[in-house]
């Protein structure tokens, strides 16, 4: 309750993504798919997804072509973000919601030519991400989340 009314009370396009898709995927799909998959196989196959769910809005010129192997990329980098945080969605949310934000301001402050470029930068810096994550984590991701009070170990063992 008290979360809601703070998230109607906020004044930027980020309200716009706190209810959005991240329960479903990093929250429901996600620690589906690890439980005995490597996080890097599950982040391309949920990339995979992510991108055909969006895919109508590329069709309808809602969002750039470019954005389709950034949400790739984007999946690494979300699963890298639920393992490290132990499961957390909340945090994932909160990362959605600031990527959709910054995009929206920053496709405000350009036009034309200059919007494709801040695609390319955009989509180029998380591909970059992306890499160094896998690199220098492993195929894993990073860390075993920490170990979970009895009650919820059962949903977080599929992020191990």
């Amino acid at each position: 309750m008290f979360c809601s009314s703070v998230i109607e009370q906020m004044e930027c396009p980020c309200k716009r993504y706190l209810h959005r898709s991240e329960p479903g995927w990093r929250g429901f799909a996600l620690p589906r798919l690890l439980d005995g998959r490597s996080a890097l196989l599950v982040s391309l196959i949920l990339g995979i997804l992510v991108a055909l769910w969006h895919l109508p809005l590329i069709l309808t010129g809602q969002q750039p072509l470019l954005d389709l192997p950034w949400l790739v990329a984007w999946s690494v980098i979300f699963t890298w973000i639920f393992k490290g945080t132990g499961g957390s969605v909340a945090i994932a949310m909160l990362f959605h919601a600031w990527d959709d934000t910054l995009i929206s301001y920053g496709k405000a402050l350009f036009a034309g030519a200059d919007v494709t470029q801040l695609a390319w930068l955009h989509a180029g810096l998380y591909a970059l991400a992306a890499v160094a994550i896998v690199v220098l984590a492993g195929p894993n991701l990073g860390r075993q989340p920490v170990a979970q009070p009895e009650s919820i170990a059962e949903p977080m063992a599929a992020i191990e």
